[in-house]
């Protein structure tokens, strides 16, 4: 079981603003532009066809969010925090500015699309596409600005409840849009997507009300969760945007091929089109963080595999009922998997820059496999005469990315692994227990004085320092743990059974982290730490290690 103080109650409590603010705007995506029923319901209406303009609007905010991911936050912050007259600014301030940009950027999109929305229903169908396109690039930055601070917000514990709780949100204000049409009129189901804008505006204000009411301290604390994974962060992405690549574009089939086929007599699927990917996020963001990340994508790789042949083996309300149930499963483990580890893996100072590339690629290889199955495959009476196939072989890419990302996303090898030795060493520094003489160290590997390091720096051993320098000197999680157990003065030959790792790769470790430090021995370690301690309590000065 999860541990008490991170059930769903308590993420709600300490992030339901962020969650309540993210879940609602994907409602009004889901509802409207992304080729929703309230778009397809007003361009039936006028005897259009939705597809023209939710393609324009998806691709649009494909490269929204690629582009605003990439530079455009990154842009506006720097420019914000250029203040003429002065060379430095307190770090406070940088925060300060940062958390204004992020809610001007969220405020101002929900105006814009809740106005855009509107003006969709008064304008001539010619200007639809570039109403989709406005709409796009505008939602994109949204989407960015606040996955971005969910991220950052929450620590690893908590995180896939706080990803989960919004996807669930958002699907629940879809339900209401599928099952209960409460008036026949198309006006009246794009003006309820248009109330989702409005609800997230309100949440907007809870959010910036919380956060300009904490203590500056604290401000700093969420903004910096946990390790990162130093250089390692771009190898894992590129394993990660494999698996995204592959299910996106099997994803994209589902949405052009198996989702139309899939009917119960009498309109009755509405009333289950999407109970089981609500269901399932909310146990997907319990696995997540009980269990770790990696059981959410096996999962999902197999409902997926299931799915194929079971359109064909089932018939009738059966095949549906079996269908759709694993295929909206299959989404939700997928979709939660996707959020939560473009967030571990991230470095603090880059989240933005991840779930830019991330859900860019994600959007835009839906539609490629939309694309791809119209144009190049057949599509017999079961659905899928060439699709299986192809999905097979993608789902076999799928998992060569997963096991690259295995050291990340198993509880056993992932940050929890870092963190926790780091906090164990802690609180052995700081018992004195587990604490050995330097003066048993071979000279052959680290030839360092056998002079013990003082209580006051075994004391000194912090856990959000060694965070800022395990960012600032781009150490991998394993190298931070080293650091950790020579700063409480272990031996190689204790490091070694501690880490469970060879000699060599101690003397690898070592190797390294004295070369990215600057340092040449444990003394000039511990020094070293002693004055970036120092350097980090002050935020008008460089934190440097030598």
């Amino acid at each position: 079981m999860a541990e008490e103080g991170y059930s769903y109650k308590e993420v709600l409590k300490r992030h339901g603003p962020l969650c309540v603010l993210l879940g609602l705007f994907f409602a009004w995506l889901l509802s409207f532009p992304l080729l929703g029923p309230s778009l397809y319901a007003f361009t039936e209406s006028k005897g259009m066809d939705a597809t023209g303009t939710g393609t324009t609007f998806a691709l649009f905010h494909g490269l929204g969010v690629i582009g605003y991911g990439i530079w455009g936050r990154r842009h506006l912050i720097s420019v914000n925090q250029k203040t003429p007259g002065r060379e430095e600014i307190r770090l406070t301030d940088n925060i300060a500015r940062e958390d204004a940009v992020d809610i001007l950027v969220m405020g101002l999109s929900c105006l814009i699309c809740f106005g855009l929305t509107v003006a969709f229903v008064h304008v001539s169908y010619r200007v639809w596409p570039y109403i989709a396109l406005a709409l796009g690039l505008t939602s994109g930055a949204f989407v960015i600005t606040c996955a971005s601070r969910i991220a950052l917000a929450t620590t690893r514990n908590e995180r896939g409840r706080a990803f989960a709780l919004s996807m669930a949100i958002a699907n629940i204000c879809l339900y209401i849009h599928t099952a209960f049409p409460i008036h026949p009129v198309p006006l009246f189901s794009m003006l309820l997507s248009s109330v989702w804008l409005l609800i997230s505006l309100f949440a907007l204000y809870l959010y910036s009300s919380d956060f300009s009411s904490m203590p500056a301290g604290n401000k700093s604390a969420m903004t910096k969760s946990e390790c990162v994974q130093g250089l390692q962060s771009k190898r894992l992405f590129l394993s990660l945007a494999v698996l995204i690549a592959a299910t996106s574009i099997i994803g994209g089939f589902a949405y052009q091929v198996i989702f139309p086929s899939l009917t119960l007599p009498g309109n009755l699927d509405r009333f289950y089109d999407v109970l089981p990917y609500i269901l399932m996020c909310f146990l997907c963001g319990w696995i997540a963080d009980s269990f770790g990340r990696r059981p959410l994508a096996n999962y999902g790789f197999v409902f997926l595999g299931l799915s194929m042949p079971a359109i064909s083996l089932f018939q009738g309300t059966l095949g549906y009922l079996v269908t759709q149930t694993l295929i909206q499963s299959a989404y939700a483990c997928i979709d939660v998997f996707l959020w939560v580890s473009l967030a571990d893996i991230a470095p603090q100072d880059q989240v933005s820059y991840y779930y830019g590339l991330g859900l860019g690629l994600n959007v835009c290889l839906i539609f490629a496999g939309m694309f791809l199955v119209e144009r190049f495959l057949s599509i017999g009476e079961a659905g899928f005469t060439g699709i299986a196939p192809v999905a097979t072989v993608l789902l076999f890419f799928a998992v060569i990315g997963l096991v690259r990302l295995e050291e990340t996303l198993t509880p056993e090898a992932a940050v929890d692994q870092g963190t926790d030795t780091t906090r164990t060493a802690i609180q052995e520094s700081k018992s004195g227990t587990g604490y050995s003489d330097l003066s048993h160290t071979p000279p052959l590997i680290t030839g360092l004085s056998s002079k013990e390091p003082s209580h006051q720096v075994k004391e000194a051993i912090d856990y959000y320092v060694l965070d800022l320098m395990a960012a600032e000197y781009a150490l991998t999680r394993r190298e931070l743990e080293v650091v950790v157990l020579l700063l409480k003065g272990l031996t190689n030959d204790e490091i070694q059974e501690r880490l469970c790792i060879s000699e060599g790769a101690l003397k690898t470790h070592l190797r390294h982290i004295f070369r990215k430090l600057d340092v040449s021995n444990r003394k000039e370690l511990l020094v070293g730490f002693t004055q970036f301690l120092a350097s980090s309590k002050d935020p008008n000065r460089k934190a440097d290690l030598h």
